[in-house]
């Protein structure tokens, strides 16, 4: 990290020193710091859409999910990438904007029919959707409050399981 250190001296608006940095960083857990190195070079060069990806996973990992999406929204208006709408996506799911990450979801499957990833997602959107939406047209409280828990638990659970694998230590190969 001293070498790191020694390059941000010599050239404090190096992006490539400063999303070095956020990288160890985030491969030591440490995601409010690698935050605080991807918002300097933010501050650096807004338009970077490597800065933006990188910001957006280290800001929902360290548990700031408003700068998340906020850099998602940025990234979605900065880049016509389909991995980048891809990102985005996941960023309004766990944000609980479904309808909108549907869109950019089915675009997406249409484009790339045979990934996955998307299809779990565009499913996990609907399903809070019609949770929802059933929740809307019961008249009992409890059973409205029922099924916006089913909603919400999805999300939860997601969250939970990208949690523990961010935790586990990086292994190397």
């Amino acid at each position: 990290m001293m070498s790191f250190h020694k390059a941000i001296i010599a050239d404090p608006k190096s992006v490539e020193t400063l999303v070095a940095m956020a990288e160890v960083f985030a491969a030591e857990n440490k995601h409010a710091d690698s935050l605080a190195a991807l918002e300097k070079a933010r501050a650096v060069s807004p338009d970077s859409p490597e800065v933006l990806r990188h910001l957006i996973v280290e800001a929902m990992l360290a548990g700031e999910n408003d700068r998340g999406l906020e850099a998602a929204q940025d990234l979605q208006r900065k880049s016509s990438e389909l991995d980048d709408r891809y990102l985005v996506a996941t960023v309004m799911l766990q944000q609980k904007q479904f309808l909108p990450a549907t869109y950019i979801l089915e675009d997406y499957v249409e484009r790339r029919p045979n990934e996955a990833k998307a299809y779990l997602g565009l499913g996990m959107a609907y399903l809070n959707l019609l949770y929802r939406r059933k929740a809307d047209m019961v008249e009992s409280a409890d059973e409205r409050a029922s099924y916006q828990k089913q909603a919400d638990d999805l999300v939860d659970k997601v969250k939970e399981i990208k949690q523990k694998r961010a935790e586990q230590p990086q292994q190397m190969s």
